[in-house]
């Protein structure tokens, strides 16, 4: 869903991360636009909220939105799963799910383990602060 979303503001077919698997080289994971709506957000203000919960798939669009200089993130430090986990059946044995990839945001920036640094910290709890600081950047 994160190529999807990530498709109304940066256009069809461009980079919104690098996935990075053991023995093959980083392979592009690429926006799934839909033409009449393909980076039309890209002029409009955006302010992302993140917190310790955000993880994955947020990440991705955070870091993606982040590094083309299309949105501000506010809030605190994310999870950091900057990783793909694949499940296989063991029968009656239960499951097992390993680490197969993982991805950078476009610029090359790894957040597994560290997530994404707000460029505005504000404990999320401070439901006013968000408040103000997110009409001060829309209204700027």
């Amino acid at each position: 869903m994160a190529q999807v979303t990530a498709g109304a503001w940066i256009k069809e077919s461009q980079k919104l991360a690098i996935e990075l698997r053991r023995g093959k080289g980083p392979c592009p994971i690429m926006t799934i636009g839909n033409r009449k709506i393909s980076g039309k957000l890209a002029g409009i203000k955006t302010v992302i909220l993140v917190d310790r919960n955000s993880a994955s798939a947020s990440e991705m669009l955070a870091g993606a939105l982040r590094d083309y200089g299309l949105a501000v993130i506010v809030g605190e430090t994310s999870y950091g799963k900057a990783s793909k986990q694949t499940s296989f059946d063991l029968g009656a044995a239960g499951q097992v799910k390993l680490t197969t990839s993982r991805w950078l945001t476009p610029m090359g920036t790894d957040l597994n383990d560290i997530g994404i640094v707000p460029d505005i910290e504000i404990t999320i709890d401070d439901v006013s602060a968000i408040a103000e600081t997110v009409h001060e950047l829309i209204s700027k």
